[in-house]
């Protein structure tokens, strides 16, 4: 399906139709929005979206099939697209071309399906590795992971510096530590100074902290990756895994690893359906601003000992604002020191 001047088109089950009515309609447009569906792939051999010029194009949104892998897809392949400035794709890595320079906004999903037993999807590192480094104007990137793996590749490992981007989000489901390492441990972000993590944690893994651990050391334990990032937000949640029998067990407690985010002075965290937050055994950071939002499970006690902590390296005046939103168990939490603004 396609959609061009904000109008909303019907559904075209024709690939022929599909064709023609995307290149006589697109090129007044200034977004379009093109889907496979369960009738229509991108792939269809009916299907021809080569050498489409879209000089007005400002917004593209392309979301295809979970299994597209095919690599000779024709979808953006020689596009004409100058003033293209926001992207948003689903579940493939757009060829390289010269107008990705123009981009500023980007989101980009693979491995993500509604199917909870969509199969493993393979993707090519060093292909979307060298997408990315066609995007030099980026100044947003958003990157939503899913269940994938790398593919078996020989090729020399480049190493891709976004230089404009300032704000950068992961949210991760499905997607194992390894990977993710693989993913971005090349990627630089030499100007990013907000970093936006989720990650979607297993009811049933009872080792709940050292997993929030091991999703978050690949952002962290090279500081080259991140050198600028001091704002951080953390969401982590309870994800129902597909499971013939339910076993009945509770989530594992977790705990934030502080020792890992010692440059970040912004903090929000957000912790939802999982376990006890237990207390770290880490220094925290010398946080000029913390803020809780709807974290079902962080307690008093747990906020005290964290203040406890600043207050033991003589850092606590440093910290500015203290909130909280939509956290039920410290509704009625007061300090003398701070007032606390209630969600």
């Amino acid at each position: 399906t396609s959609s061009a001047n904000n109008m909303d088109f019907t559904k075209c089950y024709s690939p022929k139709y599909f064709t023609r009515f995307v290149s006589k309609t697109s090129i007044f447009g200034k977004s379009l929005a093109i889907a496979s569906t369960d009738v229509i792939g991108l792939s269809d051999p009916g299907i021809s979206l080569k050498d489409l010029d879209l000089p007005l194009l400002t917004d593209l949104k392309i979301i295809s099939s979970f299994d597209t892998r095919q690599p000779e897809m024709d979808i953006l392949r020689n596009w004409n697209t100058p003033g293209l400035r926001s992207m948003t794709i689903s579940n493939f890595i757009p060829p390289l071309s010269q107008h990705n320079a123009s981009l500023t906004w980007l989101r980009i999903s693979l491995g993500r399906s509604t199917n909870s037993r969509a199969r493993m999807t393979t993707i090519d590192v060093h292909a979307f590795r060298e997408f990315l480094g066609t995007c030099t104007s980026l100044t947003e990137l958003h990157v939503s992971l899913g269940n994938i793996q790398p593919a078996t590749t020989r090729r020399t490992i480049s190493r891709i510096t976004l230089p404009k981007v300032e704000v950068v989000s992961f949210d991760i489901l499905s997607c194992i530590p390894a990977v993710i390492k693989v993913l971005i441990e090349e990627l630089r972000f030499p100007v990013a100074s907000k970093l936006d993590l989720t990650f979607g944690l297993s009811h049933d893994h009872r080792g709940h902290g050292s997993l929030l651990n091991s999703h978050m050391r690949p952002f962290f334990t090279d500081e080259a990756i991140f050198p600028a990032v001091t704002t951080l937000k953390l969401h982590a949640k309870c994800v129902l895994t597909a499971t013939r029998f339910n076993t009945g067990t509770t989530p594992g407690n977790i705990s934030i690893p502080f020792i890992l985010i010692g440059n970040i002075r912004h903090l929000t965290l957000s912790i939802v359906g999982l376990g006890e937050i237990v207390r770290a055994n880490d220094d925290v950071p010398p946080l000029r601003s913390l803020t809780f939002e709807k974290c079902d499970k962080v307690d008093k006690p747990w906020l005290l000992d964290m203040i406890e902590k600043l207050e033991q390296r003589r850092d606590f005046g440093g910290l500015e604002e203290l909130s909280i939103q939509g956290c039920a168990r410290m509704e009625d939490l007061k300090l003398k020191c701070r007032t606390i603004p209630q969600g």
